[in-house]
């Protein structure tokens, strides 16, 4: 299953669970909920946090390190390079 097709999947599975949250969740006030509905509701939910933290497995992490100033010109520069990012207009660079 490519990336779009997993995320269609996963969208559609939020979908069909939203849809049948009223329900479980009228069961619940009402205290009606079978022991195998509630089993059916919870095991969908796990399969679907599974899937989910599949996917999320697979997304590559980004680790970015440095500091971030502000001089209050509305420009954050990573520290260590001064102005020289951004040339001042006045002396025609």
């Amino acid at each position: 299953m490519n990336d779009h097709d997993q995320t269609m999947s996963i969208l559609q599975e939020l979908n069909d669970i939203s849809n049948a949250t009223g329900e479980f969740v009228t069961g619940v006030l009402e205290d009606s909920l079978t022991y195998e509905e509630q089993i059916t509701f919870a095991l969908r939910l796990v399969r679907l946090a599974e899937r989910i933290k599949e996917r999320a497995d697979q997304t590559p992490v980004l680790v970015i390190e440095g500091d971030v100033i502000d001089g209050g010109s509305g420009y954050a520069l990573p520290a260590g390079t001064g102005d020289a990012c951004h040339p001042d207009p006045a002396q025609g660079r």
